[in-house]
């Protein structure tokens, strides 16, 4: 059970260190987005830099024409626009990108600690096995020790009956020669 656990264990640290990956791509992603994104804004302020900025009010009071005035009106506003959207992408990319490293280093944290977990477990593992495999020599030491004890009292039972036989014996020859002796004592 403790192994399954462990390979279980092993399981989701794997599939922690594959989300980890997901999230280091997207986070390269947002990163390449993000450049993109400012190295465009960067590319219209240099416009306005390299052209000058004139000043809206100019712009407007210098048109020959009142369509002439409401078109550059209409295109001041567009570019206006595409600068501010331009700055809120940047910001939103931005954002992104810090929840992305939060979520990243979360992971990270989170597959640390599997990894401690995992080696604790492991380190567990084994000195249970160890224990078990002292235990097991010392169960085997101990059979040896009975088997020997067994075989020892084997032999001193095996003694003990071949001298009570010896005895026996000699008790039915003593028997016999007394016999013989009290039947040769009545035959004189």
């Amino acid at each position: 059970l403790q192994e399954e656990r462990l390979r279980q264990m092993s399981r989701e640290q794997a599939q922690i260190e594959e989300e980890i990956t997901l999230i280091e791509q997207n986070l390269l992603d947002l990163q390449r987005q993000l450049d993109a994104l400012i190295e465009e804004y960067q590319s219209t302020l240099r416009y306005l830099y390299k052209h000058g900025r004139t000043t809206e009010l100019a712009l407007l009071f210098t048109s020959s024409s009142v369509n002439k005035l409401l078109v550059r009106s209409f295109y001041l506003e567009k570019f206006n626009a595409h600068v501010e959207e331009q700055m809120a992408e940047i910001e939103a990319k931005q954002a992104e990108l810090e929840q992305t490293n939060r979520e990243l280093e979360q992971t990270r944290q989170r597959n640390e600690e599997a990894l401690v977990t995992i080696r604790r477990e492991s380190e567990n593992l084994e000195q249970q096995r160890q224990r078990q495999q002292q235990l097991s020599e010392e169960l085997k030491e101990d059979v040896e020790n009975l088997e020997q004890q067994k075989t020892l009292q084997e032999q001193q039972r095996d003694n003990l009956m071949s001298t009570m036989d010896r005895l026996i014996a000699e008790e039915e020859r003593l028997r016999r020669a007394a016999n013989s002796a009290a039947a040769g004592s009545e035959e004189a």
